[in-house]
């Protein structure tokens, strides 16, 4: 009885999950860049944002759509960075 085996060990490199782990490469990681270089480039305007409302004497503290605007170009920038190195890392296996 020693031979029961009580875990499920599932690996995601398997060949029958190549579609699986091609989507995961070149769709799910560049997103998620992209989510993380959106939130660096909105927390940093907002930050700014917020230290002129402190520092000046402006009453009222507003966000602009251009304010989302600019972050979903770091979005962009971030997407296509981490999507071009993973196609680099396919082009030079």
């Amino acid at each position: 009885m020693s031979n029961i085996k009580t875990t499920f060990n599932y690996n995601f490199d398997d060949s029958d999950n190549k579609l699986l782990n091609r989507f995961r490469t070149f769709a799910v990681n560049p997103f998620f860049w992209g989510v993380f270089v959106f939130a660096i480039f909105f927390s940093v305007i907002l930050l700014t944002k917020l230290f002129s409302y402190i520092i000046s004497e402006h009453t009222v503290f507003t966000l602009n759509i251009y304010d989302i605007l600019f972050s979903l170009i770091g979005f962009g920038i971030g997407f296509i960075i981490e999507f071009s190195i993973q196609i680099k890392k396919e082009l030079l296996k």
